[in-house]
């Protein structure tokens, strides 16, 4: 398979970037991590994005 390192790379890329977000979350706005609501939101979001992605 030639594009499995690609997906590789981008599966860290993924998960770096849901790292930061969390991370940012949690630095920046202590109070919407205790909301469920926001952070389903918020997984929603990065799923359309990865799917997205793999159009690209």
């Amino acid at each position: 398979m030639i594009h499995q390192p690609l997906a590789s790379e981008k599966g860290r890329d993924d998960q770096l970037l849901e790292n930061s977000l969390l991370f940012f979350l949690s630095q920046k706005h202590r109070n919407l991590i205790n909301c469920d609501h926001t952070i389903q939101n918020l997984y929603g979001l990065l799923k359309i994005m990865k799917i997205c992605s793999m159009f690209n």
